[in-house]
């Protein structure tokens, strides 16, 4: 994270006007590229997305894992055509930066696994595509890329089909989940 960035994040923090404009900082000014590409996704997935599905259909996207609302989504194209959704993250910072851009979308920031329980969160910075609960990619991480120093804490896991129930989703038209096993 950018040191710019840090202190935004620290000041943002006590200060309510301070949030905003770190919030809007990251959603806009960092990704003001993104906004001039015709796919938002990593790998152009999103336009493959859009080609498998009806022309002119609006339905209701699931994005577990979602990261960030406009930069390497692949949701992000739907939500511009008239989609709703839901999107899922760990990090709250994600989430508060999808409360900003998606609105009118379910934005819930729980950690996805295959129990109710609790887990280590494995936490490079507030943005990070690396922050996982995943124990077999901190080593995966650290044999690829060298990457050792991530902070750990104490967090609760939810089931899919439980955080689903609770905000009274019954019916999905796409899913997309980028989190590791």
């Amino acid at each position: 994270m950018s040191s710019a960035n840090s202190k935004l994040l620290e000041l943002s923090k006590n200060f309510p006007f301070f949030k905003k404009l770190f919030l809007y900082y990251n959603l806009y000014i960092r990704n003001l590229k993104f906004f001039f590409k015709s796919s938002q996704s990593q790998f152009g997935e999103d336009i493959k997305i859009l080609n498998l599905l009806k022309k002119n259909k609006k339905g209701i996207y699931l994005d577990v894992g979602c990261f960030h609302p406009i930069r390497q989504n692949n949701t992000y194209l739907l939500y511009k055509l008239g989609w709703k959704g839901v999107n899922i993250d760990l990090n709250p910072l994600t989430i508060d930066l999808f409360n900003v851009a998606r609105p009118n979308d379910v934005n819930i920031c729980a950690a996805v696994s295959n129990k109710k329980s609790t887990a280590n969160l494995y936490f490079d910075h507030s943005l990070s595509p690396l922050n996982t609960i995943s124990k077999k990619h901190i080593f995966f991480l650290n044999k690829a890329f060298g990457i050792t120093k991530l902070k750990k804490k104490r967090i609760k896991t939810y089931t899919l089909t439980e955080l689903l129930k609770t905000n009274s989703i019954k019916k999905i038209d796409f899913m997309n989940i980028d989190i590791e096993d």
